[in-house]
């Protein structure tokens, strides 16, 4: 019979390592767990979205063509991201942006395939 139970940080070691595609789990993450007996058999992870997005992004319009701007704020955002024990930066980039696109390509960005889903909370949740 499946068991289902919240990891405790010192399980997250089970989880095989092509489950986290080589990212480190923050601290904060919470893992919901289906185990049979002491096996692990399925996680799901919660992350609070706040420790990897990474927007808005703003310059004046008059800085823009400066060219060093983007480069030096996006090595503070990678210090950030070290600092949070991130392994990725998130940026969710809508079709109508393309300005946006531009600038997530030059800092070496890549489209992640498939498509952005949300599910929003109902009363009877």
């Amino acid at each position: 019979m499946i068991e289902y139970r919240e990891l405790a940080p010192e399980e997250f070691d089970l989880i095989p390592s092509d489950v986290l595609d080589g990212l480190k789990l923050p601290d904060g993450v919470r893992v919901a767990g289906a185990w049979d007996g002491d096996k692990l058999v399925g996680v799901w992870c919660f992350m609070l979205v706040g420790h990897v997005h990474c927007e808005p992004l703003w310059v004046r319009p008059e800085y823009r063509k400066r060219g060093r701007i983007i480069p030096r704020m996006w090595a503070q955002v990678l210090n950030f991201t070290r600092e949070a024990g991130m392994g990725a930066v998130l940026s969710v980039i809508s079709d109508d942006k393309p300005e946006t696109k531009r600038v997530a390509e030059f800092v070496g960005a890549e489209p992640v395939p498939g498509k952005l889903y949300i599910y929003r909370l109902k009363e009877k949740d």
